[in-house]
């Protein structure tokens, strides 16, 4: 992770600084959680749409954990009815939907 600016001001990604700003009543779908953060960005490259998925470090068991969601939805029933439109190789993920408001706690965590 990039050191935190002398200010003391948290450094987010542009894919953090992304979900930090979206409606923390909103909701998306998480498909990938990896140890390495080579395997999440490869996936991500692996994919018809790239700049549609988001990448963001989260800490499971006291160590980095690599997230990446996809989309940005309403509502959970909105996430989850957009997952099932999803093509097959990431349906086959078994996506679910988060809350946009708990992956942004997830951040403020790690960065604390």
């Amino acid at each position: 992770p990039p050191p935190a600016a002398a200010s003391g001001k948290r450094v987010f990604s542009a894919n953090e600084a992304a979900l930090m700003a979206w409606p923390a009543s909103s909701y998306t779908l998480q498909l990938l959680g990896a140890a390495a953060q080579d395997s999440a960005e490869n996936f991500i490259k692996r994919q018809a749409e790239p700049q549609k998925f988001y990448l963001f470090t989260a800490s499971y068991k006291n160590k980095p954990w690599y997230v990446v969601v996809y989309g940005q939805y309403k509502d959970r029933k909105s996430a989850a009815s957009a997952s099932l439109a999803l093509p097959e190789n990431l349906r086959k993920l078994k996506p679910w939907a988060r809350s946009v408001q708990g992956i942004q706690a997830d951040i403020e965590q790690r960065k604390q």
